[in-house]
């Protein structure tokens, strides 16, 4: 028997899949103190993805890296990215993708040394994430859930790319769905509440 909280938290998850299959990006924050089943609401709404014919792009905060910028962005990206064949991996690179200059492969030109180039970089992993999602072409877009568990200890550009992401998800078939521990008053704390 499930408290009533996590029958209405799995409910959630499962209309954010359907929409997400149907066509339309939806965001769930799943927030609850240590130890009250947010990590195995996650596991069981990536297992009903896989189920459903969906592709599952997985991370997960770390405490000892929550300072190393883009940690949690590259957990969910670079699998696909490093999966793709040359020619692939060029279409999902491309355009204003290439300013997500993280992954092998990938070209930035025209960035200023000495310019603090974050927001290029954010929006480069955003139009990325988008090219995986809804590959440019005119290919067959195929629904995605991303999956960020522990979100507390994510760094802040990959926080600042999963807001970024959040904002324009109804154009795009994914559910975002993202584990947080309550009552972490930290530095990113700000940031979570944004994603929220």
């Amino acid at each position: 028997l499930f408290p009533y909280t996590t029958l209405f938290r799995s409910a959630e998850l499962l209309g954010a899949l359907a929409r997400a299959r149907a066509g339309t990006g939806r965001l769930v924050v799943i927030s609850g103190e240590a130890g009250v089943g947010k990590s195995r609401l996650l596991e069981a709404a990536a297992d009903q993805a896989r189920m459903s014919g969906m592709d599952v792009l997985a991370g997960r905060g770390l405490e000892f890296e929550r300072d190393f910028p883009f940690g949690v962005a590259l957990q969910l990206l670079e699998p696909p990215v490093a999966a793709a064949g040359p020619g692939r991996r060029a279409g999902l690179l491309a355009g204003a993708a290439a300013a997500a200059a993280l992954f092998e492969g990938s070209e930035v030109t025209g960035l200023a040394d000495g310019v603090d180039h974050s927001y290029a970089f954010v929006h480069g992993l955003r139009r990325l994430a988008g090219n995986l999602i809804a590959p440019p072409g005119g290919a067959q877009a195929r629904p995605v859930l991303v999956a960020v568990d522990d979100a507390q200890w994510a760094d802040v550009m990959s926080l600042r790319f999963l807001i970024r992401l959040a904002a324009d998800l109804e154009a795009l078939p994914a559910a975002v769905v993202v584990a947080t521990r309550d009552g972490d008053h930290d530095a990113n704390a700000s940031l979570r509440r944004k994603l929220a």
